[in-house]
């Protein structure tokens, strides 16, 4: 059996109890909540560049793939049609996610 490092674990179940909360937020409108689970995101992200276990570390390169080809395809974040963040998608933005994109794709290929 596979041991997964502590960081990794709580890692998990923070994405996890975080998807529960958006899908109540979701059915409840609920936009402050939604809102905070939306930077929630991109905090996580970042924080997962830490990860050490290549299934996590590939979940995360893969939503920060959809993430930009979502960009392309609709012209601004889909999360923003829920949420009310209205500095949520820009060029910077898509600068650092490409950024952190090839972060992963080193750490994932060293």
């Amino acid at each position: 059996m596979m041991r997964i490092a502590k960081f990794d674990k709580g890692f998990a179940v923070l994405i996890i109890v975080s998807h529960i909360l958006f899908y109540y937020a979701l059915h409840c409108n609920h936009k402050p909540l939604i809102d905070a689970l939306h930077y929630l995101i991109y905090i996580s992200l970042v924080v997962g560049i830490f990860l050490k276990n290549t299934t996590l570390l590939c979940m995360c390169l893969s939503l920060l793939i959809v993430i930009q080809i979502m960009w392309k395809l609709f012209g601004d974040c889909v999360l923003n049609r829920v949420s009310h963040i209205e500095h949520g998608h820009s060029q910077l933005i898509e600068n650092c996610v490409f950024v952190l994109t090839v972060l992963y794709l080193l750490k994932l290929c060293s």
